[in-house]
Formats: structure tokens, C-alpha cells, sequence
């Protein structure tokens, strides 16, 4: 599995849709009284999340990943402010357990992605073993 740009560009969409719910329903409500439990489920949600989008891209380089966490770091900053403030205010941006579930994503996005140098491994033991 190799990412093409259509299928980039339609996770990019996707995890821009689950995260903008996931952050209204987390940050605009109340969910569960603790909001320790609240926090620690949202940081969960965000990293199988991000850890199930990542790998349907493909097998991806450290750049690639790099370049990936990055945009969908600018997108949700940017949906954010267009969509999210609208129906909840600009409360979320001062709680730094907004701003973990980003760096929590960023983190996922580089060390969880399917790295190309593995899979060539893999192929090459693989080619070894048929040749013997």
C-alpha cells in the first residue's frame, strides 16, 4: 500500500471531521463529572484515532509523517477557528489539555506511522528466503 494524494487528501478530510466532533463534544460539553476521566478518554479517542488514519495511508517515510502531523495540525487549528469558537468560544485555546491532544497526535503521527525502512526489511528477508 503506497499513499497517493487522493487518499491523503481523504483522510486529511476525515480526520478533520472526527476530530472537530471529538473536540466539540469533549471541550463544548460535560461529558463525564471527573474531567480527569474526560481528559484521559479524550487523549485516548485522539491517539486510536490517529493511529487508525495514519496506517490506512500506507507505508510512509519520517518526512512524509512529519509533513502529515503537520497538516493536520495546521487544518485542525484552522477549522478550530472557523468552525469550533462559532459554537463553543475561544475558551477551549487557554486549557493545555487541548493543546496535549495535539501534541499527543503529533507524536502518534511520527512514531506509529508504518515506516518504509520496516516494510523494505521485510521484503528483503523475505526475497532472501525465497532464494534459498
Amino acid at each position: 500500500m503506497v499513499m497517493t494524494i487522493k487518499k491523503f487528501v481523504f483522510i486529511l478530510f476525515l480526520q478533520w471531521v472526527v476530530f472537530t466532533i471529538l473536540k466539540y463534544y469533549f471541550f463544548g460539553k460535560e461529558i463525564f463529572t471527573n474531567q480527569s476521566t474526560q481528559n484521559l478518554i479524550f487523549w485516548a479517542i485522539v491517539i486510536i484515532v490517529t493511529v487508525v488514519l495514519v496506517r490506512s495511508l500506507g507505508v510512509i517515510n519520517y518526512f512524509e509523517g512529519i509533513f502529515t502531523a503537520f497538516l493536520w495540525f495546521i487544518v485542525g487549528i484552522i477549522s478550530d477557528l472557523i468552525i469550533l469558537t462559532a459554537l463553543i468560544g475561544y475558551g477551549m485555546y487557554s486549557k493545555w489539555q487541548f493543546w496535549v491532544g495535539y501534541l499527543l497526535m503529533a507524536l502518534t503521527v511520527f512514531f506509529l506511522h508504518r515506516k518504509r525502512h520496516v516494510e523494505i526489511r521485510k521484503q528483503d528477508k523475505v526475497e532472501a528466503q525465497k532464494q534459498h
